[in-house]
């Protein structure tokens, strides 16, 4: 452990003294327009897959124990 520098109970106050501060609202709010953009995009690019449709109601891959 001490040449990874110590598990976090090793340094003590000094550990929480050294922690980063919370975001500020104008990071948190940059980060989510970030990622809105790239959730958008990827739903955008997904728009354009073709799909095979699969199996229908009546197969037996979705009959439950219940229904035989």
């Amino acid at each position: 452990m001490i040449k990874l520098g110590g598990g976090f109970w090793d340094g003590g106050l000094a550990v929480l003294e050294n922690m980063p501060s919370p975001p500020s609202q104008e990071e948190d709010a940059a980060e989510e327009q970030e990622w809105e953009r790239e959730a958008t995009s990827t739903l955008e690019t997904l728009g354009s897959v073709q799909v095979e449709d699969g199996y229908d109601g009546h197969t037996c891959v979705y009959l439950s124990c219940a229904d035989r």
